[in-house]
């Protein structure tokens, strides 16, 4: 990796992987799912995942929230909470008409 603006570097990919590893665990379990809602830093991470310009990473946060909002807890206290979630996710959707995998 020579760090040229087309490559992954190891911290992008290893932000994908978590990302994702975190959207399979909280998928099915309500337990996992609090842990993550109850962790602020998490939290913060997945928002900031979320405004990242790198598609992937974005497309993986944005997959982790899907899996989290499975939880009541998540939608009441976390989301209507913070304004930032919402415009990010508004954000997505509209680009999601120029990218079909968003």
């Amino acid at each position: 990796m020579n760090g040229s603006s087309g490559e992954k570097t190891i911290q992008q990919e290893l932000t994908h992987s978590i990302l994702k590893t975190l959207a399979s665990l909280t998928s099915e379990e309500e337990t996992c799912r609090k842990k993550l809602i109850d962790n602020k830093k998490i939290i913060d991470e997945l928002l900031s995942s979320l405004k990242t310009q790198n598609r992937d990473i974005k497309l993986a946060a944005a997959t982790c929230l899907v899996s989290l909002l499975r939880s009541d807890k998540m939608v009441k206290s976390i989301l209507l909470e913070a304004g930032d979630f919402h415009k990010e996710l508004i954000n997505i959707f509209v680009t999601s008409d120029k990218d079909h995998d968003l």
